[in-house]
């Protein structure tokens, strides 16, 4: 990941597994375009059990999906905390992060 932060993704992570709504949707509003389409890629990889190799092309689709409904996407989404902590651990395992 070169925009988003681990840490980031980490505090969304106990944001979700709390039930914090507000502070899930707060900190979305307030990526960036890249760091929302890394963030999109990585619930992705998180749920859908691609490959870190994959990753780069995981980003280039995610930033083409990316519209003004994406925080709102990715907020709406039930399973967030968990595809997001999957997606992580696989680049942590990967060593892309």
């Amino acid at each position: 990941m070169k925009k988003l932060k681990a840490e980031r993704v980490r505090e969304l992570i106990g944001y979700c597994e709390s039930g914090e709504f507000d502070q899930v949707v707060g900190v979305l509003v307030r990526l960036s375009p890249d760091e929302l389409a890394e963030l999109k890629a990585l619930v992705w990889l998180g749920r859908d059990g691609h490959t870190p190799k994959h990753w780069d092309a995981l980003v280039i689709e995610a930033r083409e999906k990316l519209d003004a409904d994406t925080p709102r996407y990715l907020a709406e989404e039930k399973e967030l905390g968990p595809y997001l902590s999957r997606g992580l651990e696989s680049m942590e395992n990967s060593g892309r992060i």
